[in-house]
């Protein structure tokens, strides 16, 4: 299973101050709940692989096209995870090379 989450679930990011004050708090608090579910259901789904997937601030429509990121290429990280081999947790695609993201 690959949720899509945000870097702004980033426990760690948010408290460190790496990343700027966000635009939207329900934004920001629904993907912190989405890796909660996500672990939960880790936790009670023991055989079946649970991924978190932050495609990075992609230009879309939901942030009128302000996004740094061309929306295919945030596609990348949730494919890598489809057809790669990686361990459940928290993952982006950093310029072609995957990463586990800090809670």
């Amino acid at each position: 299973v690959i949720n899509i989450s945000s870097g702004r679930a980033s426990i760690e990011r948010l408290t460190s101050g790496n990343l700027p004050p966000t635009v939207s708090i329900p934004y920001s608090v629904s993907k912190v709940a989405l890796n909660i579910m996500t672990l939960e259901m880790a936790k009670a789904e023991s055989k079946i692989t649970f991924y978190l997937a932050n495609p990075g601030h992609c230009s879309t429509a939901f942030n009128e096209y302000k996004g740094k990121k061309d929306s295919l290429l945030g596609a990348e990280v949730a494919a890598n995870l489809a057809f790669g081999d990686y361990r459940s947790g928290f993952w982006h695609n950093d310029e072609g090379s995957m990463h586990m993201m800090p809670w």
